[in-house]
C-alpha cells in the first residue's frame, strides 16, 4: 500500500508470501514423491507392499495437516495486513483523511512461472479490500475508488494522460 506522502506500507508481505510459497512448494514435492511411491506399491500385490502402501496413505497423504498448515499461513498474512492497516489509521502524524482503493479483483494479464503465479494469486485481494473498508468506516474515513490510478498525489489532478501502463507522470505538475 502506498500513501500520498509516498510512504509504503506492508512491504514485508512479499517476504511472507515467498516463504509460504517456497514452503508449500517443498511440501508438495515431498507429497508427490510419497504419492508416486504409494501408487508403485499398489501395483505390486504382495502383502508387505500393500501394508506399506496403507501406512503411507494413512500417515503421509492425509489432508488434515496440510489444511492446518495452510490456515496457519493465511493467519500470518492476515496479521501482517491488519498490523499495517492499524498503523495507517492510528498514526498521529499525517492522519488519514480519505482512502482511495483501486479495483484489486482484476486478474493478472501476464503469465509467470508456477511459483510466481502462486505468490501473486495468494495475496487475498478480497480480504484486503474488506479490511480497508471496515477499518476506514470504523475511523470515519471515506473510501473512494474512482480514478485512483490517474490522480496525482501532489496536485490531485485527475487525467487519462497521467498514466501510461505502469508509468505515472502528472500532466499538470510533472
Amino acid at each position: 500500500m502506498a500513501t500520498s506522502e509516498q510512504e509504503l506500507l506492508g512491504t514485508d508481505l512479499g517476504k511472507y508470501f515467498s516463504e509460504i510459497a517456497d514452503k508449500r512448494g517443498k511440501n508438495s514435492e515431498g507429497r508427490n514423491r510419497m504419492h508416486a511411491l504409494f501408487r508403485s506399491l499398489l501395483k505390486k500385490t504382495s502383502k508387505d507392499n500393500l501394508a506399506k502402501a496403507e501406512r503411507i496413505r494413512k500417515h503421509n497423504l492425509g489432508r488434515k495437516k496440510q489444511r492446518a498448515r495452510y490456515i496457519r499461513d493465511i493467519g500470518v498474512i492476515k496479521t501482517v495486513v491488519n498490523r499495517e492497516l492499524n498503523f495507517l489509521f492510528t498514526r498521529k502524524t499525517n492522519p488519514v483523511k480519505a482512502i482511495v482503493v483501486e479495483d484489486l479483483s482484476a486478474r493478472m494479464k501476464a503469465h509467470f512461472c508456477k511459483k510466481w503465479n502462486r505468490w501473486l494469486s495468494g495475496w487475498m485481494r478480497g480480504y484486503l479490500q474488506e479490511r480497508i473498508r471496515y477499518k476506514a468506516k470504523k475511523h470515519g474515513i471515506e473510501v473512494n475508488p474512482a480514478h485512483s490510478s490517474r490522480e496525482c498525489p501532489r496536485c490531485h489532478c485527475t487525467d487519462k494522460k497521467n498514466r501510461r501502463g505502469d508509468v505515472f507522470k502528472c500532466s499538470y505538475c510533472g
